[in-house]
């Protein structure tokens, strides 16, 4: 297994977010995996199980979704 390094843009979602300038983040995360391709898969699946809805400071609930892997 080799390790790769798996950009990913993510983008904050949930009610009362801003829809015409969004919130997002780009992060990079290190994987161990046999192919980029399945570096791709791992690294999603390894953010999207962090994903924790949390109440913004409107009271809304929001999270954080991939929404590319580049």
């Amino acid at each position: 297994m080799a390790h790769y390094s798996v950009r990913l843009l993510i983008r904050c979602v949930g009610k009362g977010q801003p829809k015409r300038v969004p919130v997002c983040e780009d992060r990079i995360v290190i994987v161990r995996a046999n192919t980029h391709a399945a570096a791709k898969d791992k690294a999603a699946r390894v953010v999207q199980r962090s994903e924790v809805p949390y109440k913004n400071a409107r009271g809304n609930e929001v999270r954080w979704q991939v929404i590319e892997v580049y």
